[in-house]
């Protein structure tokens, strides 16, 4: 005779309803001072069904930098990566041209895990903003020759591109007539001395103001 058993049983597995975690590496979230040249690295994981790399997309100022297991051309720079870590991925997209100065960027990250389990992070920070402000259409325009001086009428625009207003303290304007004699005909804040008269406002940008003078 032969012994022998017979046994069977059941067991239920964990339904998974845990989307995957995703992490900011660098740069943090609210951080400012940023690199304009900064690559942008993100980790995505799941310790149950898994990241599902090619649903993954990183999105950079409503551009889509990361999708479909590829990065899109203008997120494809000399420092894009991808690593892999326990349980998922690591991802740096790398812009292939400078973030604009003084600005918040936001970056939205789209994750799924191999059931659909869905999860999104949305953060920013801020870059630095290492832009002067810019002198913008002259009147006169440079090098114009037989300018009326009766009187002699000035107008131009300063503007800022970043996310920092013009310091109307901050504007001086120095005049001369001959090259290298220069009298201050503006400054200290809508003060116009030395015979000069005008009025600055706010340009229509709004990124700074439009100064109109004369002499």
């Amino acid at each position: 005779a032969h012994n022998s058993v017979h046994y069977s049983y059941s067991f239920h597995t964990k339904i998974d309803v845990d989307a995957p975690t995703i992490t900011p590496i660098y740069p943090l979230p609210a951080h400012g001072e940023i690199s304009r040249s900064s690559s942008i690295t993100v980790q995505l994981y799941d310790n149950e069904t898994k990241v599902d790399f090619n649903r993954t997309e990183i999105n950079v100022d409503n551009r889509l930098a990361f999708t479909g297991g590829e990065f899109t051309e203008t997120f494809d720079g000399p420092e894009c990566y991808i690593a892999y870590i326990t349980d998922g991925y690591e991802i740096c997209v790398d812009p292939s041209s400078p973030l604009p100065p003084g600005y918040i960027t936001t970056i939205v990250v789209d994750g799924y895990d191999f059931v659909g389990n869905h999860s999104t992070l949305i953060y920013a920070f801020t870059t630095i903003d290492d832009e002067p402000p810019q002198v913008i259409d002259f009147t006169p325009t440079p090098n114009s020759v037989n300018v009326a001086t009766n009187p002699l009428h000035i107008e131009f625009g300063i503007q800022d591109v970043g996310n920092h207003a013009v310091e109307p303290k901050s504007i001086e304007v120095l005049v001369s007539t001959n090259g290298t004699d220069y009298i201050t005909a503006y400054e200290n804040d809508r003060e116009f001395q030395n015979g000069w008269a005008g009025v600055i406002e706010q340009h229509p940008s709004g990124d700074g103001y439009l100064m109109n003078m004369y002499n």
